[in-house]
């Protein structure tokens, strides 16, 4: 006989004799442990357990295998063994995890996937993503089936929408090119889905490796390693942000820093534009600063207006100058309140001045100011002790508030800084016993004088040292001179990182009085 009619006659007796084991092989995948599902199947037991099955298949009894043709016998084993290496085979691709998906929003939901990209498992990473899975079942579903489903979810109970139209979409698989691919048709896939919504849509993909710092990372803040990765480029490129802050936000605001802090994507592809529509706005930011300055936009020249992240929220920054002042507004962006301002004197020629850099104060200026309430008060400066010269805006308008004691009567003047007007004076009779000697000198006082205080620099490190920290890892320093329970002290604030810190000092002897931490909101 010839080899092709070995060959068909090989192929004739294989088919009826090897029983259809496929059903019975998916059985028994089916009875293999959970833990398969995580990437950890024991093949050598799967192989066993189907080994085991085909050997309790029941043979075709009705075909006989003759002893003159010893040829059968070894064509049904042959494909008695095919079989359990195709199933074996067929097992590992079935239930091993070939990529992790991830779906960040402000859910967080992880997709196991085979290579065949059904999904095995379906891994909700807080507790908006079990929202959004809803009680349903995506095993053994198709990816994109998957998909589909989990941004209609989302677009259903407002996780996405048209304020909120950032998705961060990440690849985990050893083959970076299979992963590569995968991140490619995923990004279009979402993007086409939100348009389908008529959202314009912000994607944000990335294809990711084994990275042990990272997967610590994520694991500390219970986020996903996808987020943990992009997290991690914005706070790299900005120390000024805490990672445990930005990982509390969700992907939009995130989409938003990276847009206006200019943020370098390595690795990252984008498409679309963060939406900001759920703030205020530039122009309602801007708005808010100039009616608080008394200032009309015409007069006011901007050098800043951006969107931010400070102390835990989502703020405009927002900067402009006049022929006057500089000014400097932190407006919180959901709801428009000013959360913090600055206002600087500028310095200009007077008119006919030859500008070569002799130039005088627009304003009379801090010792000016000190003269004109003193004259009004009767009093020398050596018969008073200085608490505050300092410029401020009140009622739309430039002021100097100056506060100083002598004996036991305090004096507070407030005089336009301008015309060197005083618009408002008090002095009272205080329980209080005034140092031997005089207060240090406040900004703009004469420089010189025999102090008693121990300065605000020196309670500003004492306050850094007993926090154990520099002044280059603080911002927000505040160092002010005030009497509280008789004496006068140094009250001393700073921020680090989410901690608020609020200190004492003894404005004599330097003890720390008091002193408190908090958490910031």
């Amino acid at each position: 006989m010839g080899n092709k009619g070995i060959l068909s006659r090989l192929k004739s007796a294989v088919n009826s004799n090897t029983p259809d084991v496929l059903d019975s092989i998916l059985l028994r995948c089916e009875q293999i442990d959970y833990a398969q599902q995580e990437g950890e199947t024991d093949m050598t037991s799967a192989s066993v357990a189907m080994k085991e099955n085909i050997i309790s298949m029941p043979v075709n009894t009705s075909y006989r295998i003759k002893s003159k043709a010893p040829w059968l016998k070894w064509a049904a084993g042959a494909a008695a063994m095919l079989m359990l290496v195709l199933g074996g085979n067929f097992a590992h691709q079935y239930y091993s995890v070939d990529s992790i998906v991830s779906l960040d929003v402000n859910p967080s939901i992880e997709l196991k996937l085979n290579r065949a990209e059904k999904v095995l498992a379906t891994i909700p990473r807080d507790g908006d993503a079990v929202t959004v899975l809803d009680d349903m079942s995506l095993k053994n579903v198709d990816l994109n089936v998957a998909v589909n489903a989990l941004i209609g979810s989302m677009l259903k109970y407002g996780y996405v929408d048209e304020a909120k139209n950032s998705i961060l979409i990440s690849v985990e698989n050893a083959n970076t090119q299979r992963g590569s691919e995968l991140q490619k048709r995923l990004s279009d896939e979402v993007s086409s889905l939100l348009n389908a919504y008529s959202i314009d849509g912000a994607v944000l993909s990335q294809t990711m490796s084994g990275d042990e710092r990272l997967k610590a990372l994520a694991d500390e803040h219970e986020i996903s390693l996808g987020k943990a990765a992009l997290v991690d480029l914005v706070v790299s490129a900005d120390g000024r942000y805490a990672f445990a802050d930005i990982a509390a936000l969700p992907i939009n605001d995130i989409n938003l820093l990276i847009l206006n802090r200019q943020v370098e994507l390595v690795g990252v592809s984008s498409s679309g534009r963060a939406s900001s529509s759920a703030y205020i706005g530039e122009n309602r930011a801007k708005s808010i600063a100039l009616a608080d300055a008394g200032i009309s936009e015409t007069t006011a020249t901007f050098s800043k207006i951006e969107l931010d992240f400070d102390d835990r929220r989502m703020v405009y920054e927002v900067e402009f100058y006049t022929s006057d002042a500089e000014y400097e507004y932190e407006i919180d962006a959901l709801t428009g309140q000013i959360v913090s301002r600055d206002i600087d004197p500028r310095r200009q020629p007077q008119a006919g001045s030859s500008g070569s850099g002799n130039a005088a104060e627009t304003y009379i200026g801090e010792a000016k100011a000190k003269l004109i309430a003193l004259s009004h008060a009767g009093l020398s400066e050596s018969a008073v002790t200085f608490i505050k010269v300092e410029l401020e805006r009140d009622d739309g308008r430039m002021v100097y508030d100056v506060e100083f004691y002598s004996g036991r009567t305090e004096y507070d003047y407030e005089i336009d800084a301008l015309s060197g007007a005083i618009l408002e004076y008090d002095h009272e009779v205080e329980n209080y016993t005034i140092p031997t000697k005089p207060v240090e000198n406040s900004p703009g006082t004469q420089s010189g004088a025999d102090t008693s205080y121990i300065g605000e620099a020196k309670a500003k490190s004492i306050a850094l040292s007993h926090a154990g920290l520099s002044e280059s890892e603080v911002r927000h320093m505040e160092v002010e001179l005030e009497r509280s329970d008789g004496r006068m002290v140094y009250d001393v604030e700073f921020k680090h990182n989410n901690i608020e810190y609020e200190y004492e000092i003894d404005a004599v002897s330097g003890d720390i009085l008091e002193y408190d931490r908090d958490y910031g909101d």
